[in-house]
């Protein structure tokens, strides 16, 4: 019997190629977030909006884990134009977390992704422990 589960979630937004949700090993998850709808489409016209969009996609994922935000270890977070964006994925990406017991994480330099005309401005890599 395998250690490795697919998580799927019907509240975040569903795989569109070949990747899955999240994978869930013993007691840890695995998952790539983006700030797309139920319908694939990209939630919102700023950093702001679309990690916010991100982050709840994030949160149903890692309900469906059997974790949460306490038990985030490592992100990986890229950001379009990390210079100019930075500041507004921080703000809301920190509001998710207790304060001052951040995750591990790197932020980098996102290249020009565009969906469907509107500018994907962050895609996060992520590394959770599971409670269960």
């Amino acid at each position: 019997m395998s250690a490795r589960k697919q998580i799927r979630s019907k509240k975040a937004a569903p795989a569109s190629g070949s990747y899955s949700q999240g994978l869930k090993w013993k007691d840890l998850f695995f998952t790539t977030v983006v700030p797309y709808d139920l319908n694939l489409d990209l939630v919102g016209t700023s950093v702001e909006e679309q990690t916010k969009q991100t982050m709840e996609n994030l949160r149903f994922l890692l309900e469906d884990a059997g974790s949460d935000f306490d038990h985030v270890l490592q992100v990986s977070a890229y950001i379009f134009d990390l210079d100019s964006n930075f500041g507004g994925f921080a703000k809301v990406y920190e509001s998710y977390f207790t304060e001052d017991d951040f995750p591990a994480r790197s932020s980098h330099e996102s290249k020009n992704f565009i969906h469907n005309g509107v500018q994907c401005y962050v895609e996060l890599q992520v590394v959770a422990a599971c409670k269960e």
